[in-house]
């Protein structure tokens, strides 16, 4: 648990990501994708990134609202997936 990300706010058409003292600003246009991943029964979020200073994977745990609602979550991925595809210039 400790590779998560602190804290990842979309902001639109970026994406502020903190973990630890490491802190970058993520244009949607280097998002290639987002997925929901379980385990032990944990529900996270995965981004995949063409390049970052937190290499080209990128995993969160969804805001606590979220977390037995995997619907939810999985509509979070989608939507930030399609807004990722459709910054691509």
């Amino acid at each position: 648990m400790h590779r998560l990300a602190d804290e990842v706010l979309d902001c639109g058409d970026h994406l502020k990501v903190r973990r630890g003292r490491l802190e970058e600003t993520i244009p949607l246009s280097q998002v290639s994708a987002a997925e929901v991943s379980s385990s032990c029964g944990f529900h996270r979020i995965t981004i995949l990134l063409t390049a970052s200073r937190f290499g080209r994977r990128l995993e969160f745990l969804p805001q606590a609202s979220l977390w037995s609602n995997i619907g939810a979550i999985k509509q979070v991925a989608l939507d930030l997936t399609q807004r990722a595809m459709s910054s691509v210039p």
